[in-house]
């Protein structure tokens, strides 16, 4: 258990992370690979400065599999408005080598004390209209394929990291062209101005205006279906959703409502397990600065929610939700 909570806790906040920080994001974060491409310089803008296009970050992860051996990129499913669904598998070469064993292994195991690799998913942007989560895997995905530090070689050697950076690309790419069509220089924060407000129907939904994330239970669409099914093949431990909420609250991490703990998961996720976890990241964000609060709001009662599926299976899932610029 402790193995599982250092390496995961420490995975689960690169994301977030990535968002927070100076110097590239990663201000401690030792020698980086010269030969992958920092999302700067391949886009030829800063993150956060500009709303990437999908295509554009599909273009990217595309090149991190050509120059990383420890990136690979599979394409899972297809929207449809036909864009790709992609998942980034990113561990040491040499697990890369075994991957197939490494995940008949996991799904075989029920002691976590071996020393099978741990499998642990990132899914970002399930609503199209919350950018910041699908911005952040770019950093991720780059910082886990550049770090030359012990402690990155120490996650990759020991972890299978899955990372689906858009969930739901459609929505994504409709947000992305109301927001850069409509935003001015100097930035404008006035929350009435029209880059803030979307028409309908908006980019939360996928192209028929779904939520995705009431469809992990229910499996009406593409995306869902196609993430639903890498689930059962690797049955990762842990499950990272990242979102965004109202313009004027601050981060929100889990433990959820306690009124809405689902009866049919073992009461010890909710007891044990997430305030565990909770500890660390309460930790990592007063060495930030930032504010943040837990157990207010956000239900794990529905299995049909991105964070909370994995419960269900053994696993643990967690929610993020990050202030939107919105």
């Amino acid at each position: 258990m402790r193995r599982t909570l250092l390496l995961c806790w420490g995975l689960a906040l690169l994301c977030w992370q990535a968002v927070a920080q100076s110097a590239y994001f990663y201000p401690q974060a030792g020698p980086m690979n010269p030969a992958v491409p920092t999302p700067e310089q391949f886009l030829g803008y800063p993150v956060g400065s500009h709303h990437t296009r999908y295509d554009r970050m599909v273009a990217y992860f595309q090149e991190l599999d050509r120059v990383s051996d420890r990136v690979t990129l599979e394409t899972i499913g297809e929207t449809p408005g036909k864009r790709p669904v992609l998942m980034l598998k990113v561990t040491d070469p040499a697990n890369h080598a075994r991957l197939e064993d490494i995940r008949q292994a996991n799904l075989r195991r029920a002691d976590a004390a071996d020393k099978t690799p741990l499998v642990v998913q990132i899914g970002a942007n399930v609503h199209g209209n919350e950018p910041s989560g699908g911005e952040s895997t770019l950093l991720t995905a780059y910082y886990l394929a550049a770090s030359e530090s012990e402690e990155t070689r120490r996650w990759l050697n020991e972890m299978v990291i899955l990372i689906v950076p858009v969930i739901n690309p459609d929505g994504r790419d409709r947000f992305n062209t109301w927001a850069n069509m409509h935003k001015g220089s100097p930035v404008v924060t006035d929350p009435a101005d029209r880059e803030h407000n979307e028409v309908w129907p908006g980019g939360r939904t996928n192209h028929y205006w779904f939520d995705l994330n009431r469809d992990w239970y229910l499996c009406v669409h593409p995306e869902t279906r196609a993430l639903v099914r890498q689930f059962h093949q690797w049955r990762p431990y842990v499950v990272v959703d990242h979102h965004e909420m109202g313009t004027n609250s601050t981060f929100y991490f889990d433990p959820g409502k306690p009124t809405s703990d689902n009866p049919l998961v073992p009461n010890g996720l909710y007891t044990n397990i997430y305030p565990r976890f909770a500890k660390h990241f309460a930790q990592a964000m007063n060495g930030i600065g930032s504010l943040y609060f837990t157990k207010e709001v956000f239900d794990k009662l529905y299995p049909g929610y991105g964070s909370s599926y994995a419960n269900f299976y053994g696993g643990a899932g967690f929610l993020f939700e990050q202030a939107s610029s919105r």
